[in-house]
């Protein structure tokens, strides 16, 4: 299986060393304006998701565009599109009507009608369109769905999600029309654990929303609370100052026998009675996960392994009803 990557920042140089490690998959090319190497060299990330080396990197066959990689590589079998979020809708179509599958990274993009324009695009094509909401791929994440399932710990009672980021200064973060574009803490953050919340509770009965901080506070800081019938979501997501700061996701949920918390990725502790244990988890990386998932989505046509298209515009919507709410431009 022919894969390309279509941007080399920090999340396509993830991918890339994911693809390198998943059997009778090949890297058929890197499409990006500048030479990988050097991005890999210069380019950290909020994470040490990157696996790939720069002996690897050397190795890739590069292109400066899509028309460039088709014409002396031929029409690869998939795309991974790790784009700044405002050349997704164009580069996705674009790939799709070529012939390939395409896996996208979140934000599926900042507009509706985007999305459904690489929705109706991939439908017209007969193909898959997925989206890297890579929490699903979470082993302490996909924990907390299977205890909904448990008679042990009972319903759940409360769950509140966080992530929290430096403000990113790397790659094309130092472009400021990339910033303004990007959609902020909403889309590159919270929408991450709102997706997951959605595809793991379905739809809630209302949904609120606040910003924190004063004006001197520098950072974006975002609240949103889902309501269920007998329970509620709360979701905190921030960009924060200095650059430095450490990135982390946590979450906590509480059901009515017990409770389960992740205060790292990798990491859970369950808590039943008068005892807390940590939980072992398969120490899979999620990263490489999701790309198997798309790889085999691919080879078999069951898309049930991964964010779809459509699941995506789900949380895409939610976020510009978020916006409605905080009185904010669409």
């Amino acid at each position: 299986m022919k894969v390309a990557i279509v941007g080399f920042g920090f999340m396509g140089q993830t991918h890339a060393g994911s693809l390198l490690n998943i059997p009778d998959t090949e890297i058929t090319g890197v499409v990006d304006l500048n030479d990988p190497v050097e991005q890999l060299k210069s380019i950290k990330g909020n994470n040490d998701a990157v696996t790939i080396t720069v002996e690897q990197a050397q190795k890739l066959p590069w292109y400066k565009s899509w028309d460039e990689l088709v014409s002396k590589a031929g029409v690869p079998d998939a795309a991974i599109v790790a784009l700044p979020t405002r050349f997704h809708c164009s580069a996705v179509v674009t790939a799709l009507e070529s012939g390939c599958h395409v896996m996208v990274e979140k934000p599926f993009a900042t507009r509706v009608d985007e999305c459904k324009k690489m929705i109706a695009a991939a439908e017209k094509a007969g193909k898959l369109l997925s989206v890297g909401y890579v929490v699903r791929c979470f082993a302490e994440y996909n924990a907390l769905k299977g205890a909904l399932h448990k008679a042990d710990f009972g319903k759940l009672t409360f769950l509140e999600m966080r992530r929290f980021a430096g403000i990113p200064g790397w790659g094309s973060w130092l472009d400021p029309e990339v910033v303004r574009h990007s959609g902020g803490t909403l889309f590159d953050l919270l929408s991450h654990d709102l997706d997951f919340a959605l595809h793991m509770l379905g739809t809630p009965a209302e949904i609120k929303a606040t910003r924190r901080g004063k004006k001197d506070f520098k950072g974006d800081w975002l609240s949103v609370e889902l309501d269920y019938k007998d329970f509620n979501v709360l979701i905190e997501s921030a960009f924060v100052p200095p650059v430095s700061y450490p990135f982390h996701q946590t979450f906590q949920g509480f059901f009515e026998k017990g409770s389960l918390y992740s205060g790292a990725p990798g990491t859970l502790t369950e808590c039943a009675g008068k005892e807390a244990k940590k939980v072992e988890l398969p120490p899979v990386s999620p990263y490489y996960q999701e790309l198997v998932n798309f790889v085999n989505a691919v080879r078999s046509g069951d898309h049930t392994g991964v964010c779809t298209g459509k699941e995506a515009l789900v949380t895409i919507e939610y976020c510009a009803k978020i916006r409605q709410i905080l009185g904010e431009e669409q």
